[in-house]
């Protein structure tokens, strides 16, 4: 028999010269599922005596390739977040990229230059827009001289197209930036579903809570928000006022001394979490046994609120103030203290190299300014 059941749906088989294929037809109803093997069959015998290349669509092309390689890989878990966000959109600003249904080989310059100009419309920041063209080329890579159609696309560069370059400047929040943030996210604030802070059941209060212990946290440690987010209790060390941040991006590990206002929030937060049995200090309020996710569109929504991303600063830095500016802050600050030279501020944003540190030397005080104005304020007096 062709097809067969399992459980309540039906597979198919069959052999064609020698070799065996077998596979779900994802149905519940047999004249269905004949159909689909029918299909199946006749695919495969194009493919074998016809040399007709397999026409799979591009959600199952990126989604073959990550099953095949990509996961294995390090970088696998954010890899399946790009494309999770290229297919599917976020819950935030951006929308769907591409769309998965199209098939595979049909995908053109066109397609590649269109979510290109999207995503650079969304604010998108140069390496996210290219880690999604990443994701399309290496897919196309993984299938040519295979038996499935690929596409001939010629992607952009960063030389002839300059949204895919890097901007030199970054994003870092003054004094009055952090204060403003930090009021926009005060947990005793009114908010639009309910009149007051006390209508709020203890859930939805400790989702508020997260939302400025977490941003205070990315100031006080310059951790990413991953290393916050995923931290377990049991690298919390209270009573030696030390927080161990295992950094997954460099594979290595860093011990944190707590600021006054981050033992506060630890403490809170130790009250907090006694309410549920979690091994976490930021659980899923709904599933206690796992820590929440890294998406803190609250967080987002109140740089808005706070004017941090107005048009004018958006054109003066290149671009929209994000959780990572909160790390780009914690740097700025050590540097223009001038109190830790560039290897010591490497080491505390937890970089395998002084390379990815080096944009912020340039706030570090040099003895040139003093001494330019030691002598203009000398010229004044004479």
């Amino acid at each position: 028999m062709s097809v067969y059941k399992r459980g309540n749906i039906w597979w198919y088989k069959f052999r064609l010269k020698g070799e065996e294929y077998r596979g779900s037809t994802h149905c519940t109803n047999k004249k269905d599922a004949l159909a689909v093997e029918a299909k199946c069959r006749t695919d495969v015998s194009d493919r074998t005596y016809h040399g007709k290349k397999e026409d799979i669509t591009l959600g199952e092309a990126v989604s073959r390739w990550f099953e095949g390689y990509a996961r294995s890989l390090d970088s696998g878990s954010q890899t399946e977040g790009y494309i999770k966000v290229l297919f599917s959109g976020s819950s935030g600003r951006r929308k769907k990229g591409l769309d998965a249904s199209i098939r595979f080989a049909a995908l053109s310059d066109q397609d590649v230059k269109g979510l290109v100009n999207q995503r650079a419309a969304e604010g998108m920041a140069a390496s996210t827009i290219r880690q999604e063209l990443n994701i399309l080329s290496r897919t196309i890579t993984f299938f040519k001289d295979t038996e499935v159609a690929v596409p001939d696309v010629k992607f952009p560069t960063s030389r002839k197209d300059k949204r895919l370059k890097a901007k030199a400047k970054f994003r870092y929040l003054s004094e009055d930036e952090v204060q403003r943030l930090l009021h926009e996210l005060r947990p005793d604030r009114p908010i639009n579903q309910w009149s007051a802070p006390e209508e709020l059941n203890w859930k939805h209060s400790y989702m508020l809570k997260d939302a400025y212990h977490m941003t205070v946290m990315l100031l006080d440690t310059g951790a990413r928000i991953g290393e916050i987010a995923d931290l377990p209790l049991d690298d919390v060390w209270l009573d030696k006022g030390k927080i161990m941040l295992f950094r997954p991006k460099v594979k290595n590990w860093s011990g944190m001394t707590m600021t006054a206002r981050v033992r506060r929030i630890i403490e809170e937060r130790l009250d907090m979490v006694r309410k549920v049995n979690t091994p976490w200090l930021f659980p899923d309020w709904d599933n206690p046994g796992e820590h929440r996710n890294h998406r803190f569109h609250t967080i987002r929504k109140a740089m808005d609120r706070a004017g941090l991303n107005n048009p004018r600063l958006i054109e003066r830095y290149g671009g929209t103030a994000t959780i990572h500016t909160l790390r780009d802050t914690y740097a700025s600050r050590l540097a223009q203290s001038g109190k830790v030279t560039l290897h010591q501020l490497s080491k505390l944003l937890g970089h395998s190299t002084t390379k990815q540190t080096e944009k912020y030397a340039q706030l570090i005080p040099g003895e040139e300014a003093d001494k330019a104005a030691n002598i203009l304020d000398a010229m004044e007096d004479s």
